[in-house]
């Protein structure tokens, strides 16, 4: 998924053409309302589109996922035109792995926009939201259901992690990340935390404690730069603290999207806590806390207060 929004990006259509199967089947659906298109078309009109493209490109988020053969992901991007032009835009796709490559048989891009405004009624729009309007039994009912509890989240990403990919191979760069994996998840099991799941080259995890979480997101750190492997990464690491619904082994809500949001502002090497968490830590026990940075996180309003969490 990466790798295709890169090469749109950079409007590399020799790299386009190769993840994109070129097949009667394969279809097209782009944020423009005539943007319907199977095939060759497909293939034809996103390689000009790739060609003609003059933007720099920010992915906040991707989620991928594969059984067997068929794979599928979201994408949450931004993109910044020439001329100070700025467009949020969610990207879903579909593939099939042949001969060793996952090729995209179908892609859909859309531009966000309010749903209350399109269709002139309220509407909920979050699970949370749903649950503030009904009725009081129904909304116990649902609560208790769905556990909605405050937890710590700390998200991992491997910075470049592309770049990486390119240089020494899927087969290397695969067997690196799940080496990473495994680390992270030996390193969570430690500190009382529990891996909710793995996001391409990122990983999410949960903990009941502010202070573990924070000290989990150090120790990764540390991991790192030991570079067991021999070969050089980095990684961004959020934290934050706040309500979430447990929902079939995940967690929901916008605490979860703000600990995303987080690590994205993060450098690589570094790990970004929020005040609600540094709020929560009590004891600090020789953890060294910088001051409080605001920053603007996108999809979140206003700005909010982090600190940088010294490794040392």
């Amino acid at each position: 998924m990466r790798r295709v929004l890169i090469a749109f990006e950079q409007g590399d259509e020799a790299t386009l053409r190769s993840l994109i199967r070129p097949s009667e089947d394969t279809l097209l659906i782009g944020s423009d309302a005539s943007e319907w298109l199977y095939g060759f078309e497909a293939v034809e009109v996103s390689s000009a589109q790739a060609s003609r493209s003059d933007y720099s490109m920010t992915i906040h988020r991707i989620e991928a996922y594969e059984d067997g053969h068929i794979g599928w992901a979201a994408a949450d991007t931004t993109a910044d035109f020439t001329g100070s032009l700025t467009a949020e835009f969610r990207i879903t796709a579909v593939f099939r792995l042949e001969a060793g490559v996952w090729k995209v048989v179908q892609w859909h891009a859309s531009v966000p926009s309010p749903i209350n405004e399109a269709s002139g009624r309220a509407v909920p729009t979050s699970l949370g939201q749903l649950l503030d309007e009904l009725d009081e039994d129904l909304e116990r009912a649902l609560r208790a259901r769905f556990k909605t509890s405050v937890m710590t989240f700390v998200f991992s990403d491997i910075e470049a992690s592309t770049h990486h990919n390119e240089m020494v191979g899927d087969a290397i760069w695969g067997d690196i990340v799940q080496r990473h994996f495994a680390e992270v998840e030996r390193v969570a099991t430690a500190h009382d935390g529990e891996v909710v799941k793995t996001l391409g080259d990122g990983a999410m995890i949960a903990f009941h404690r502010p202070l573990d979480g924070v000290r989990a997101a150090i120790a990764i750190q540390r991991s790192v730069r030991r570079k067991a492997d021999g070969r050089p990464f980095r990684v961004r690491i959020g934290v934050h603290t706040g309500e979430a619904l447990h929902v079939d082994g995940d967690y929901l809500g916008q605490s979860v999207n703000a600990t995303a949001r987080l690590t994205a502002a993060a450098e690589g090497g570094q790990v970004l806590v929020s005040k609600a968490a540094v709020d929560g830590l009590g004891q600090r026990d020789g953890l060294e806390i910088g001051e409080p940075i605001l920053l603007e996180l996108d999809g979140i309003p206003g700005t909010i207060a982090v600190h940088l969490v010294s490794l040392d």
